[in-house]
């Protein structure tokens, strides 16, 4: 996947966890796991911190990102719009990432951390999203339009639609077919 392709995905999936963590039925990042939690002196957004395999997912509103394992870890920056491979072994605090823990992908040690990284972290917004798409509904306020009678009202995360941006007002349909 290329970088600015990931940088879509990645903006569109902080968005829904953001919705996620704001769900009627409560966090649903919490019910899938994560700890949230603020650091001391931090002001703002909370943090929501999870053990994945031998890793450390961790989400906030301006970055997410996967750690630790003894390896190269994979961060985005949402308010610069730029991914990063992460060489620290401690999990960042937002808005505090020394330059020289964020590859570039200038080297090719960095490219290759970045491209493992990326996708390990992508495979666990895959286990993630097919868990919460479950839990989701087409929230009313933003459907234009309700679903025939009998359709499902679940988001299909699998539809390429879901994943479009739109300057449309309506949101593309991506429920479930109910067959």
């Amino acid at each position: 996947m290329r970088r600015r392709d990931l940088i879509r995905v990645l903006e569109l999936q902080m968005g829904r966890w953001g919705l996620d963590a704001r769900h009627p039925s409560g966090s649903l990042l919490q019910r899938f796991g994560f700890e949230r939690f603020r650091s001391g002196d931090h002001v703002g957004s909370s943090r929501y911190r999870m053990r994945w395999r031998d890793r450390v997912i961790e989400l906030h509103s301006s970055c997410a990102g996967i750690y630790g394992g003894g390896r190269p870890g994979f961060v985005f920056v949402r308010p610069t719009r730029a991914v990063y491979a992460y060489l620290d072994e401690v999990v960042p605090v937002p808005g505090r990432v020394a330059d020289d823990v964020c590859g570039i992908g200038t080297r090719p040690e960095h490219r290759l951390a970045f491209e493992t990284a990326s996708r390990e972290f992508l495979d666990w917004i895959g286990q993630y999203e097919a868990w919460a798409s479950m839990l989701r509904t087409v929230p009313p306020r933003k459907a234009a339009a309700r679903p025939p009678s009998g359709a499902s009202e679940t988001l299909n995360i699998e539809s390429p639609r879901c994943w479009e941006p739109t300057t449309q007002r309506t949101i593309p349909d991506c429920r479930s077919d109910p067959d």
